[in-house]
């Protein structure tokens, strides 16, 4: 396989960086079809499923280890230093504080690793070959965009292991495992080439690496901070120190980068970077706790994360973001047995706590009263499950409620009996914790004074349809009090399946759950069966999570009609078989606006239902719903797909599947087709269906303006039933983000700077889209804003389409890059410093001209436009010219006008700039380019 295949001298690889430049020397020899390193392949699975199966930050813990373990073997390391690193990756993985992935991913998680360690541990040493690398700086302007040698510090890494430094040529030799590896070049914080690369045991490979400086080049860490355990922060908390860990060691910093408090989807809250410092043991700390805690207080019950960026001494940038919940009061909740089992045993139950609509996840064992203890937890929509099962009989607590103080949870273990009997699932009773968490502040909610308080406009209620069917509604009624139904369905002996159809509609919609308020109303919904307990489904959610957790809502108001099925052969095989179908719905704050559940369950032997529309995951992505349209007459490179559970009637036949694209308004934006399965509809189990919706052919559609902001995909599934009439049913996906490319004016050459990626990097949303079309005066040329489906090009934040990357306010002369533009500012200020103002008019007028287009430019987006922050150059520590310069020079000069350095000193003759420095960010890695970020919408 040739490494270069994308063009002759370009590959692209879908990796943690970006896409970079690999050019071959001429003497290069690359072998096609060598195979591929000795347990490379169980190495790559590994990795892969790590980051398929296991949410961050916990993948990067495993993936690190596993790393290297894959570096120590193939160098040669004793293979008990290499099972220790395995080992460490299957401690963390199977620790219960590793969250956000289900048992079965952990287990298919843990088959691939232990996959790699079997390869390790049963075969020969490994084979080498010899890589001879050659640096260069990019050179825009050059017709292969080679610049000059790079020069020492280079450092190369394999397959994230650090290998060798190149010397002041720019070159270095290392040995390399043979086969197939990634290999990358970094200048710290400054520019990096990645590719990959094939090479044959005892062969020599020369390679020449172009160091993109036009991406921001920061290296993934995990944050340590003091006060916080299991991702919750005490709300009386007395310190904040961070430390950062890179591959499970703690890394020192020098400098601060960046800390700030963004909201769960990339929005920044709260920037923090001039409130902290860097202690002796080269940690992050808050230079004033208590007023720090002054400005999270407001955002208590809300998901956070903390984004801590910081220098080390080798002028690396370690970026982590960890999320956290501000704590509010304490909680105990006490399983009680139900009417049905008085008898039940309580010890020893899981009992698992959610914040509703955010990613905590907590979990705790009850004790032998039935009794366990979360210490304090968030203000907001919590739910409370359990479940036990004994003497073949399954009980399932469960506590969907408004925590705004501390309460013990009175939560009956039910069986489905007592659902039908009518036993309330739980009740709340005074806090008998430790004083400190008793104590804990109670947040109030504001009284809503005019907002209607009926159900009008609500849909009516669900109507059986024949004897088989059963129905129910539940409307919530009064302020933070669950109101709870239920009905039973008899299938009857030898019915093969029981059909569940419920819809959720809320007066909530649109407003409040748009303005995320705290009227946050809970609904909930299980089916059972009656004489075993056995629970075949169960939702809760909380209004305001559904703008983007299914069942999404739609314009009317409500989730539209949900199916399920559930196979109850095994029940009704001796006789008829109860299925229990219960709800609940509470109004959060008060008793206005409600939420309303309809459902019903049924026994057709005739109906086809789809569920569970999944997007497959993208490889290299921060999220995977993010989904990019084609211009007219253009297709996509990279192809996306769907997957669904379809089950379909004994003796039916799929025989063609719809797919079309919805806009914000649940308008059809297009029909992608309506075709039998083959090349756009695959099937590759009895109960999936795996539909792709990206453009293969030329798209038809037309795309400028961008039609909608957020897009929605449904797939109707047709299929013949035994008797020969047509029969279909419908599912959904969630809301997707849509990306649409960059204004043609904007694309042209001219208004463009840096590489162009494969795939496109000038996808956009369409806020963005319109946001360039009224702002477009105050942006220089254009970079990247994100790649084809928002896959990483070597950005943190370009997943969106919402943050854009510019060249420089002002163009020294003969630059050939961003980064070149800065080196030449920065040998110009060295320049005036060290020679009489008479010798240095040129370079003061430059220096000049750069500080005032720099300040107009930036204030004018941060004051003019809706942008949330703008970062830009720092200025690292450089000698020339006999000048020290200190790290930190263009700030200084952008923000005082002047700048003083080795006893010299130079004025702009601008003075002072006295715009407001909170929404402005100086940091290396944005010293080739200055950055947008704009408001990221749910």
């Amino acid at each position: 396989m040739n490494p270069f295949r994308n063009t002759p001298f370009v590959h692209c690889v879908w990796a943690l960086f970006a896409c970079l430049l690999l050019m071959p020397i001429a003497s290069a020899s690359v072998r096609d079809g060598d195979p591929d390193h000795r347990c490379h392949a169980q190495y790559t699975e590994a990795q892969g499923t790590i980051l398929g199966e296991i949410l961050e930050p916990h993948a990067s813990k495993v993936r690190t280890h596993v790393s290297q373990a894959w570096g120590m073997f193939w160098q040669g390391s004793p293979l008990e230093d290499v099972n220790r690193r395995i080992d460490s990756a299957l401690l963390i993985l199977s620790h219960p504080g590793t969250l956000g992935a289900t048992p079965e991913s952990k287990a298919i998680t843990a088959e691939a690793i232990q996959d790699f360690r079997a390869c390790v541990n049963s075969e020969a040493p490994a084979n080498t070959a010899l890589l001879e690398v050659s640096t260069y700086l990019l050179d825009e302007t050059a017709p292969d965009q080679r610049g000059p040698p790079a020069g020492d510090g280079v450092r190369l890494y394999v397959d994230d292991l650090p290998v060798a430094v190149t010397d002041a040529q720019g070159r270095a030799s290392f040995e390399v495992p043979a086969g197939r590896f990634e290999l990358m070049a970094v200048i710290p914080s400054t520019a990096l080439a990645t590719g990959t690369v094939e090479v044959a045991a005892g062969e020599t490979l020369d390679i020449a690496l172009v160091l993109d400086d036009s991406k921001e080049v920061v290296f993934p860490a995990t944050a340590v901070v003091d006060a916080m355990q299991d991702g919750l922060l005490p709300h009386d908390f007395t310190t904040f120190g961070i430390q950062l860990f890179n591959g499970g060691a703690h890394r020192p910093l020098e400098y601060v980068s960046e800390v700030a408090i963004e909201d769960d989807i990339g929005n920044t809250l709260l920037p923090l970077t001039d409130a902290f410092t860097v202690d002796t043991q080269g940690n992050l700390q808050p230079t004033n706790v208590a007023a720090l805690g002054v400005a999270l207080a407001g955002y208590r019950g809300r998901e956070l994360v903390l984004k801590a960026e910081g220098e080390d001494a080798l002028g690396f940038t370690l970026s982590a973001r960890t999320t956290f919940f501000i704590t509010s009061h304490g909680l105990e909740v006490q399983l009680v047995a139900p009417p049905s089992n008085p008898a039940l045993a309580l010890g020893q139950v899981q009992i698992d706590y959610a914040l509703m609509g955010t990613s905590l996840r907590l979990a705790r064992s009850s004790d032998a009263t039935g009794l366990a203890g979360f210490g304090q937890v968030p203000f907001g929509n919590t739910a409370l499950t359990a479940h036990v099962s004994q003497g073949g009989r399954k009980y399932y607590g469960e506590a969907v409620y408004f925590a705004g103080q501390a309460a013990r949870v009175v939560m009956v273990m039910r069986h489905a009996e007592d659902v039908e009997a009518g036993v309330p699932p739980y009740q709340l009773a005074p806090f008998t914790g430790p004083q400190a968490a008793q104590d804990a502040i109670t947040l109030p909610v504001p009284e809503r004074t005019s907002a209607a308080t009926g159900e009008a406009g609500l849909p009516a209620a669900f109507v059986p349809q024949n004897a088989s069917t059963r129905t129910l509604r539940v409307s919530a009624g009064q302020a933070n009090a669950n109101v709870n139904g239920s009905v039973t369905l008899t299938a009857p002996q030898g019915a093969a399946r029981v059909y569940l159809r419920y819809r959720v509609a809320s007066a909530e919609y649109p407003v409040y759950v748009q303005q995320q308020s705290v009227y946050n109303d809970t609904w909930s919904l299980s089916v059972l069966a009656r004489q075993s307990g056995q629970q075949f489904h169960a939702i809760s959610r909380n209004v305001n999570s559904q703008l983007a957790n299914a069942p999404v809502w739609r314009a009317d108001g409500t989730t539209g009609d949900i199916e399920h099925s559930f196979d109850v052969s095994a029940l009704t095989a001796a006789g008829p078989a109860d299925i229990v179908l219960a709800a609940t719905a509470m109004n959060v704050g008060d008793n206005r606006l409600p939420t309303v559940v309809d459902a019903e369950v049924s026994v057709d032997a005739d109906r086809l239902v789809v569920s569970g529309v999944r997007a497959e995951q993208l490889a290299d992505a921060r999220n995977h719903e993010t989904f990019s349209q084609p211009l007219q007459g253009e297709t996509n490179t990279l192809h996306r797909w769907f997957l669904m559970d379809v089950d379909v009637p004994d003796g039916a036949t799929i025989t063609r599947v719809r797919a079309e694209l919805l806009g914000s308004t649940d308008t059809v934006l297009a029909t992608l087709y309506d075709e039998a399965p083959g090349t756009n509809v695959q099937r590759p189990s009895a109960g999936m269906l795996r539909a792709r919706v990206t453009r293969a052919l030329p798209s038809d559609r037309g795309t400028v303006p961008p039609p909608a902001h957020n897009i929605t995909y449904r797939f109707t599934v047709y299929a013949e039933n035994a008797e020969g009439e047509e029969i279909s049913g419908e599912g959904s996906s969630r809301i997707m983000r849509a990306l649409w490319r960059m204004q043609e004016a904007w694309r042209q050459p001219a208004r463009r700077y840096g590489r162009r990626d494969n795939g496109h990097d000038d996808w956009l949303s369409a806020r963005t889209w319109e946001y360039i079309g009224q702002h477009g005066a105050l942006l220089t040329r254009i970079d990247d804003i994100s790649g084809e489906h928002g896959r990483d090009i070597g950005h943190q934040t370009h997943d969106a389409g919402t943050d854009i990357d510019l060249f420089h306010t002002f163009t020294f002369p003969g630059a050939y890059s961003g980064g070149n533009n800065y080196e030449l500012l920065r040998n110009a200020v060295a320049r005036a410093l060290a020679a009489p103002a008479d010798q240095a008019v040129q370079d003061r007028a430059n220096i000049a001209a750069w500080v005032s287009s720099t300040r107009q430019t930036l204030a004018a987006v941060l004051t003019d436009t809706d942008a949330q922050h703008v970062y830009y150059m720092i200025g690292n520590a450089h000698a020339a010219q006999g000048i020290q310069l200190p790290r930190g020079w263009a700030r200084t000069l952008l923000v005082h006008g002047t700048l003083a350095a080795s006893g010299a000193t130079l004025d702009s003759g601008l003075g002072a700039w006295g715009f407001d420095q909170a929404r402005l960010t100086y940091n290396a890695v944005h010293n080739s380019h200055w950055h947008i970020k704009r408001p990221r919408d749910r």
